[in-house]
């Protein structure tokens, strides 16, 4: 099996703050609607600072290599929240928001297996993963 030398190549976090500088209003990330439209956008240099701030956040509440659930929607705040664990050194597991008792006992079972540390959901989930946050994660964020 061929594996290429990947030594000389830039790892994601060189790659976006690369493009952050060399040109921080190009669109990174266009989020549309449910009809198409764009419905929003961040640029590389909005992608990065919100990134940053977001990894310092994550970093107040766990250590690298520690995972993080992420139980948001897709568009902005996930992909921030993705790239955000991308620089605080954490894995993230994106999961399925909960949508009834069923999907929050399986969401218990992936909260015990995987030990995370913290928790990044909308705040209107707060309540219903506040039973889970008690028994698993550290931390339980909402955006």
């Amino acid at each position: 099996m061929f594996y290429p030398d990947t030594d000389h190549l830039p790892t994601l976090l060189q790659r976006l703050i690369c493009h952050a500088e060399e040109r921080p209003t190009q669109i990174a990330y266009r989020f549309l609607s449910e009809k198409g439209e764009e419905a929003g956008h961040l640029t590389y240099a909005s992608l990065l600072r919100q990134a940053m701030d977001s990894a310092w956040l994550i970093h107040q509440f766990s250590e690298p290599g520690d995972r993080i659930l992420l139980l948001l929607p897709t568009g902005r705040d996930y992909i921030v929240s993705l790239w955000a664990c991308v620089f605080a050194g954490v894995t993230a597991v994106p999961l399925y928001r909960p949508t009834g008792k069923r999907m929050l006992h399986r969401l218990k079972n992936i909260a015990a297996d995987t030990r995370p540390s913290l928790i990044l959901s909308e705040e209107k989930w707060s309540q219903s993963l506040f039973e889970l946050s008690q028994q698993s994660p550290k931390n339980s964020v909402s955006t």
